[in-house]
């Protein structure tokens, strides 16, 4: 950590010298010692901490609990026991998995505007944070996948047959081994070798896999989504409409 910047003005018959956290004014033959403990550079006040916490707190809650109460109603209920609420279910843990190890530490970061919880709790925490959200978009993927194969197979997804069991178990694994895949390239070296950690926890400011993060957990997911949803409206178009009823 830097030194406090040291400031030197000069008045007639005294000269005063002011640092972050001290001030000393020296006059001829008295020296008084002012303690001035200064707020960090960039905190934020006081009401606008508890606003911005209690309302981040209550975004961290909502998301508990109602990812919680998703899980259990699958876990529970044998009706929702189905191979769509796998996906569905799947997605539920990895936001309840943001809600309870990664918004905490979130909350505190912007509340108070800076990190001071040390380099291994950084990674630990910030490694955590891509895992589950990079998990969470890629679920969505394969809920996108899983539909539009519903929509031009329907036979073999909604008689839950061996194969679209299987196959929905390979898409979920799948997610959540690409998402590990995307975490962790920084933990094995893929970053500045002069990095350290100080008021801002990052995972790596590295060119080359900030592009690689951004393609895997947000570029591709999102055109392989927009593709299946838009090749999905006119296969729907397609399906044999019932015939109306009859009466003699």
């Amino acid at each position: 950590m830097s030194a406090s910047p040291l400031y030197v003005v000069a008045v007639p018959r005294d000269t005063v010298t002011v640092d972050a956290t001290t001030a000393v004014a020296s006059d001829n033959n008295s020296t008084t010692v002012l303690a001035a403990r200064a707020s960090p550079a960039g905190a934020p006040s006081l009401p606008h901490a508890v606003l911005v916490g209690a309302f981040l707190a209550s975004v961290a809650v909502g998301a508990v609990v109602g990812n919680a109460l998703v899980v259990l109603s699958v876990l529970t209920n044998p009706k929702l026991r189905t191979i769509t609420n796998r996906f569905v279910a799947s997605l539920a843990c990895a936001d309840l998995s943001v809600g309870v190890l990664v918004m905490p530490l979130a909350v505190k970061v912007e509340v108070t505007g800076t990190w001071r919880l040390g380099r291994t709790l950084c990674d630990v925490w910030i490694s955590l944070d891509v895992l589950l959200c990079t998990a969470s978009i890629l679920n969505l993927c394969a809920i996108s996948v899983d539909r539009y194969m519903a929509v031009t197979r329907p036979l073999q997804t909604f008689t839950g047959s061996w194969r679209h069991r299987r196959a929905a178990n390979a898409m979920i694994a799948g997610a959540w081994l690409s998402a590990v895949v995307i975490t962790c390239p920084p933990l094995f070296g893929w970053r500045e070798a002069d990095r350290s950690v100080g008021d801002v926890c990052t995972l790596t400011q590295n060119p080359g896999y900030v592009v690689y993060s951004a393609l895997g957990s947000f570029y591709v997911p999102l055109v392989g989504i927009v593709t299946l949803r838009t090749r999905k409206k006119p296969a729907l178009t397609r399906l044999p409409r019932p015939m109306p009823a009859t009466f003699m």
